[in-house]
This record gives structure tokens, sequence and C-alpha cells, in this order.
């Protein structure tokens, strides 16, 4: 109740205004980001490093994304197509980190696989929105949910055009096992594109897990204020990692692993010298909702739309 007492305490003295935030178009998921120049493609360097030709191709969602997708150049002997898809905080580049003789991509090219993969609107290796800066509010408002339903669906008919093929495999790591859950549910008639599905460590049900008090704790917060304080840049996901840095690092700060001592961390140019150095908060390349999203589930034990 003491550290309840404090964060409303926080929260309050810097509280904006909620008239401003009375319609949902306006409600902001964006964090305050570093525009930082980013290697966007890290993909094809990794896979040229290893001795592997690829196509660099771009994929635009029905609501205006363009998602960057990698094709390694198949071999004549096809056992079909598989689709490789990253993670929350990553891109395609995390199927290379284990190197040419351990990475599953390589392993499955080697079998005889046509292997694509594919990036996120969230991704840094994908070239943004037709009409959105990457870093207005609006680029910023979706959660795994439109990252299955607009993202995976316009990849998958993309690669079974590109291959004349009514099927593909589909490999994923953590958040692409929720995208595409919510995909196959929300637009059943995918399920019968799908050849096989494997899901690694995917996000669906979680009320059981190590940090889901810092879920539970923040459900009754979020109901004792406006939209203008949860949503707002710098709000309270910022004001709750302050107080509880420990917990927060392990959360997000170990979400991804961006081949960090391989030699194969997706670069940036260098940042503010205030700037965290142990990579705990630098959500660069998340939205907001994503996270809302995932602590919803969490604290709901149900997988879910967002709650608006």
């Amino acid at each position: 109740m003491i550290v309840l007492a404090f964060l409303l305490t926080v929260l309050l003295s810097g509280a904006p205004q909620a008239d401003a935030y009375q319609v949902r178009k306006e409600i902001t998921f964006n964090w305050i980001r570093d525009s930082r120049n980013v290697i966007r493609n890290q993909t094809a360097i990794l896979l040229q490093n290893h001795g592997y030709a690829s196509d660099r191709l771009q994929v635009r969602t029905d609501d205006g994304y363009l998602l960057t997708v990698y094709r390694m150049q198949p071999k004549k002997s096809g056992l079909g197509a598989v689709l490789l898809h990253h993670g929350i905080r990553q891109s395609s580049d995390m199927w290379m980190f284990l190197g040419p003789k351990r990475s599953l991509a390589y392993q499955l090219y080697e079998a005889g696989y046509d292997v694509w993969f594919s990036n996120s609107r969230a991704s840094p290796e994908s070239e943004g929105h037709e009409r959105l800066d990457r870093d207005s509010d609006h680029y910023w408002d979706f959660s795994f949910h439109e990252i299955g339903t607009e993202d995976l669906s316009a990849v998958i008919d993309y690669i079974l055009a590109a291959t004349g093929r009514t099927t593909l495999h589909f490999v994923g790591y953590s958040e692409a096992g929720s995208a595409l859950l919510a995909l196959l549910s929300e637009l059943p008639e995918y399920n019968k594109k799908m050849a096989s599905v494997e899901l690694i460590a995917p996000p669906a049900f979680m009320q059981y897990g190590q940090f889901s008090w810092i879920a539970r704790m923040v459900e009754p917060i979020r109901k004792l204020f406006p939209w203008s304080v949860y949503y707002t840049r710098d709000a309270l996901p910022t004001q709750i990692c302050t107080l509880f840095r420990n917990e927060c690092c392990s959360l997000f700060g170990q979400m991804n692993d961006n081949g960090a001592g391989n030699g194969t961390r997706t670069q940036r140019s260098p940042g503010p010298s205030n700037r965290p150095q142990d990579g705990c908060f630098d959500l660069e390349d998340v939205s907001l909702k994503q996270l809302e999203h995932y602590r919803q589930i969490i604290a709901s034990g149900r997988f879910q739309q967002f709650n608006y």
C-alpha cells in the first residue's frame, strides 16, 4: 500500500489534462524516440557474411506499412516454403545469430527448403509507412494483433503468390506466436494456408509468470487515471520502471537477444551520453501498445483483443 500510494503521488504530480484525449485517435502509444540511424539491411549483411545470397523484397500491408522480407535464393530441390518471423524488439537477423552451422534458418536451407524471413512494422529493418512518419504517434498505434492480422497475412499471401504454392511452413519466436494465433483466430481461412506451424516460446497465457504481479499491480492504477496519464509519452510505464528498475530490466531488457557478443547487434549511431548503456530501457523498436496488450493478457489470464 505504501508503494501504491507513492506511485499515485508521483503520477498525480505530473498528470496532464485529459480533455485532449477524449477521442481514441489522439491517444499516443509512442515512446520518446531517439532518431538515430539504423542499419536496415542487417539480415542481408549477415547472410552475405555467412556465404548465402538473398533477395530483399518489400511487402505493403492493407493499412500502408512497408515491410521488408528476405528470401534466401532457393535451391532446385525444394521441400516447400518456410517463413521465419522474429519476436518483440527483434528483426529477421535474429535467425542468424548462431552462425551458419547452428542457426535453424541455415539448416532448413541446406535441407532443401525455400527459406523466407519477415519483418514486422516494428522491426528496424522494415521501411516504415507510405504516409506516416516512423516517429509519429499514429505509426506506433498497434500491438501483436495488427502484426498478425495485417503484417503476417500480407507476407503469407505474398510468399504463396511468388512461389505458386497453396501452403507454407511457419516458424515463429515469442511475439510471432501471439501474432499468428491472432491471425488464425481472426481470419480462420489462413489455417488452410499453413502446412505446419512451429511456435517457439509463444506468449499466450502468462498469468503464472514470475513477474505477473507487476501486471496485476498496474491494473487498479490504470483504472484511476485518464488515458492522458497512462498512454502519453514517458508516463506510467516509465514511472513504474523508475521505481522497479530490476523488475523492468527482467521484463523488458531481456525480451530479446540482439546478438551482443557475436558481432551481430543491429547498429545505431551513438546516442545521448545519458542514455542507459545496458539496453534495459532501450525500447526504440517497440510500441507501448504492444507492452500494454501483453500486460492485459497477463492480468486477465485470457488471450484476448486489446481492451481500450
